[in-house]
């Protein structure tokens, strides 16, 4: 996604993650980059 001021993309990766911080199995890689700044984390699916 993009305006005029930011752009955004995530990137959902169905490739198994392990949370650092609670040791937590996810099925899912998550990355999310913000005006050039990337983020990584887990996730799964919510329904």
């Amino acid at each position: 996604m993009r305006n005029d001021q930011h752009r955004l993309t995530l990137l959902l990766e169905g490739r198994p993650c392990h949370d650092d911080m609670s040791g937590e199995a996810y099925e899912t890689t998550v990355r999310l980059v913000i005006d050039g700044q990337s983020l990584q984390g887990c996730g799964r699916a919510l329904h």
